[in-house]
């Protein structure tokens, strides 16, 4: 949830926004989010089915949180912006009626859950870095020296923690939001990883011009150019080869939807024809070959 509209957010660092100056967010990289503030990339649009369900969860998961704590807390409609650093603030979720402290909420898939997440009984002990950081930077903007991070796990457990405020890390984040702007103004674009940022790019670079040009005697270039090339005779191999092993194991497997293995499974359903105007969407098998994880070694 956002309190400030989408054409006001390319002017500020927001809370969930903090990891990718660290370059630590699951969602955006530095790159990304210098060329969203810098207007070259669009905003993510928050409309979506996930942002939606969670406008929608967390009043409900709110109370829960009051009725096992026996702490209120309310629902807050301002936008928190820092008190010393320009273009710094955030949306709260949450505070809690008395202290005003942030409740950071979030609606956690279970296997996320167990992956990413600790906890002990119902006391969170450790969570994802920019979740953590998110709350961190909740902490600054509000002035507030703890907060609360809850999560609503699977639908049907509830899990939560207190965070007390780290100054060194806050300290840093305060540095690095006044330097990102100024690297705005002084467009100074950070370096790409041209792994992360290929799809970034892509939009970047998206539109050609008339232009014809020479750049024959560049050396890194005609590099590039050979191992994408390269690149791209490999993924054509490969595409070939899956193809040729899946019609190998169906011929195995016949027209059985599911087979266990030693090490794998194989699932392999039909989606069924399906009509759509006057478009025939032919039947297919659902093919998917996934690999059994060894619990015994995962436990050691």
């Amino acid at each position: 949830m956002t309190n400030i509209t989408k054409d006001e957010r390319k002017n500020w660092i927001g809370g969930s926004e903090i990891a990718a100056l660290f370059g630590l967010s699951p969602y955006m990289s530095k790159f990304d989010l210098w060329h969203r503030k810098k207007g070259t990339l669009p905003e993510p649009d928050l409309d979506n089915e996930r942002v939606r369900a969670g406008n929608h969860l967390e009043p409900a998961i709110a109370d829960w949180f009051k009725t096992e704590t026996g702490i209120a807390v309310r629902r807050v409609h301002r936008y928190m912006e820092h008190p010393t650093v320009s273009q710094f603030g955030t949306s709260l979720d949450y505070e809690t009626v008395t202290g005003h402290l942030p409740v950071e909420i979030k609606n956690v898939d279970g296997l996320i859950f167990r992956d990413k997440w600790e906890a002990d009984g119902d006391i969170i002990t450790d969570a994802p870095m920019h979740i953590i950081l998110q709350l961190q930077a909740q902490m600054a903007c509000a002035g507030k020296d703890r907060g609360y991070l809850v999560a609503c796990v699977g639908g049907n457990k509830l899990y939560y923690m207190e965070v007390a405020a780290n100054p060194g890390a806050i300290k840093r984040f305060e540095s690095e939001v006044e330097q990102f702007w100024a690297s705005i103004r002084e467009n100074r674009a950070p370096e790409p990883d041209f792994t992360l940022d290929a799809s970034s790019i892509a939009v970047l670079y998206r539109d050609a011009s008339d232009a014809e040009i020479d750049m024959t005697g560049n050396n890194l270039l005609t590099s590039l150019v050979h191992d994408y090339k390269q690149a791209a005779d490999e993924e054509k191999a490969a595409k070939a080869l899956k193809a040729a092993k899946k019609a190998e194991i169906l011929t195995i497997i016949g027209d059985a939807k599911k087979v266990k293995l030693d090490g794998f499974t194989i699932s392999a359903t039909t989606t069924k024809e399906a009509h759509v105007e006057a478009h025939t969407k032919k039947a297919f098998r659902n093919f998917r070959v996934t690999a059994v994880k060894n619990k015994e070694a995962k436990a050691a």
